[in-house]
């Protein structure tokens, strides 16, 4: 969800809860479907609610492609896109229906679907099993008292995993047909700046907010870049820590207090991203909760360093692109890197996905 921040007329991308957003866009008629794909990459198969723009649906293509340039996992994808008038600030958010596995079924698919130097490193650091030490606060029972916000260490046995990843680790069928995440956009005119939204990216007006870029953060979201830190954030409400379900990002959370166990604390200390059981990686940090932490959901990078396309919040005129760190953490919960093209493929290949651009354009 994007959402104003503490800069200058700043707007939060935030993921929310995805089961309000489908009761509500459930009510609603599809108006086009299409899909998204390049050669040997993630297909996004995108259904495009009632009042969604052509130039709308022709500028979220143009973000899927930016993730099937970079990934190649023979999966599909179905997104469902519409509008609606946000809360005040929030310029998109995201539902993404998850299916729970165990710790020990997860961390097997990833080693299974390893392919990258960084896919060595994190699944040989990861814990054996068959359950999951962490660090972590708020549940009714933490040994510091019910709710506590004093971390405690727990045990724990369960994971959510969005649908998009579990598809790219082969936990869900690779073309299993139901929704994978509904993508929503503001109209509100209080929250929208003078010019709106810009729909050509890399030429976003100073008085305009980049509507390719809010689109790839939100598909970044379906794709798996969610917390289990925002369940603690705020309080368990009620629920022990046999409730927790950890997320595939979670496992790569690290902070100077949790040692070899992966934080998953709200609030301070800060949170870093760590492939080796938290040695390294201090400087990629994580946004800590909205009430116990910085303001900003667990579900993002650190606002305001500069760090991805999952940062939380947006600016006017403000190009937002995805960076090595948004790369990184995605290959290492289980996408598979593309191989790099040599360069006359590469203009070929760009010349290609314009002309299919044009197309769909056309089409629609």
């Amino acid at each position: 969800m994007l959402q104003i921040g503490p800069k200058s007329w700043t707007r939060s991308l935030v993921c929310v809860g995805g089961y309000v957003l489908k009761s509500r866009i459930g009510l609603l008629a599809l108006a086009l479907v299409v899909s998204v794909s390049a050669p040997a990459a993630i297909t996004f198969n995108l259904s495009y609610l009632a009042g969604t723009s052509a130039q709308q649906q022709t500028a979220f293509q143009q973000a899927a492609a930016r993730w099937s340039n970079i990934f190649n996992d023979n999966i599909t994808i179905n997104l469902t896109v519409g509008t609606a008038s946000l809360g005040s600030g929030i310029l998109g958010s995201t539902g993404s229906p998850s299916v729970g596995v165990s710790y020990s079924s997860f961390r097997s698919a990833l080693i299974a679907d390893a392919t990258s130097a960084n896919d060595t490193t994190a699944t040989s650091n990861l814990q054996a099993g068959p359950s999951l030490t962490v660090r972590t606060n708020r549940w009714s029972n933490n040994p510091n008292g019910n709710n506590s916000v004093t971390p405690y260490t727990a045990t724990l046995t369960n994971m959510a995993i969005t649908r998009a990843n579990a598809k790219a680790i082969g936990i869900l069928g690779a073309t299993d047909t139901a929704s994978d995440g509904s993508i929503t956009f503001t109209t509100n005119t209080s929250t929208l700046p003078s010019g709106g939204y810009s729909y050509t990216p890399g030429s976003v007006a100073s008085n305009q907010i980049d509507f390719v870029g809010i689109a790839t953060h939100e598909i970044g979201h379906a794709l798996g870049f969610v917390s289990g830190v925002d369940a603690v954030d705020g309080g368990g409400n009620g629920a022990d820590n046999a409730s927790a379900w950890v997320r595939p990002m979670d496992l790569y959370r690290f902070s100077s207090t949790s040692g070899t166990n992966p934080d998953l604390t709200a609030g301070t200390p800060a949170k870093y991203f760590s492939l080796d059981k938290g040695v390294t990686g201090q400087s990629v940090t994580f946004s800590t909760g909205v009430a116990d932490g910085d303001g900003n959901q667990a579900s993002h990078w650190k606002d305001s360093l500069g760090l991805g396309i999952m940062d939380p919040t947006a600016s006017n005129g403000e190009t937002l692109a995805i960076s090595a760190n948004d790369i990184k953490m995605f290959d290492v919960i289980g996408y598979n890197l593309a191989p790099v093209p040599e360069p006359a493929t590469m203009v070929a290949f760009g010349l290609g996905a314009l002309a299919v651009m044009r197309r769909r354009k056309n089409r629609s």
